[in-house]
């Protein structure tokens, strides 16, 4: 069993409703695109210095998880992942959360992963929320906007943990795609 401080990002694709696409899908090439969606994010995670664990999800195809040393790269990841895909049929959902993880197996568990996940369930389309654990250890090199606290989590051992929804918009206006002024 291994403890380890990291960034934990969730990302779940879902394709767009068809009544708001001018180019609807065959109910067969769903599968598909999604999946070439997800590998596109591998890519992207592999960019920004963060990398997906193997099978942490693997009963969920539509989804990945992805582990940063730090939560800048992980936010801006997320961010020029929803930029690719704004014109594209999918709709992306994505949650960030900083803290301690158990590694027992290769499988990630704890407290972090809990809460990414109920956050991951909160999070409306095309919509990038993030815990104050990220907002706290984001420091100065990060320039955020958000939404003041949307809501919280509770019901978990420890402390209620807040979440925020990163405003998109400013975000690409506060500098390059890192984020960064």
């Amino acid at each position: 069993m291994k403890y380890k401080l990291t960034t934990l990002l969730i990302i779940k694709l879902s394709l767009k409703d068809h009544s708001e696409t001018e180019n609807p899908l065959a109910e067969d090439n769903k599968e598909e695109l999604i999946s070439k969606k997800l590998e596109e994010f591998k890519t992207l995670v592999g960019d920004f210095g963060g990398n997906i664990e193997p099978d942490s999800l693997g009963k969920y195809p539509d989804r990945f998880l992805a582990c940063f040393d730090g939560p800048s790269g992980a936010l801006a990841a997320a961010f020029e992942y929803a930029h690719k895909l704004s014109d594209s049929n999918i709709e992306m959902y994505c949650a960030i959360n900083t803290g301690e993880i158990i590694i027992r197996n290769n499988a990630i568990m704890g407290r972090t992963l809990d809460i990414v996940s109920k956050m991951l369930k909160m999070a409306e389309k095309n919509e990038i929320l993030f815990s104050e654990s990220v907002l706290l250890s984001a420091g100065a090199d990060t320039q955020l906007t958000y939404h003041p606290n949307i809501g919280t989590i509770e019901g978990l051992t420890g402390p209620k943990t807040n979440i925020f929804r990163l405003d998109l918009v400013k975000f690409k206006e506060s500098g390059d795609k890192n984020g960064e002024s």
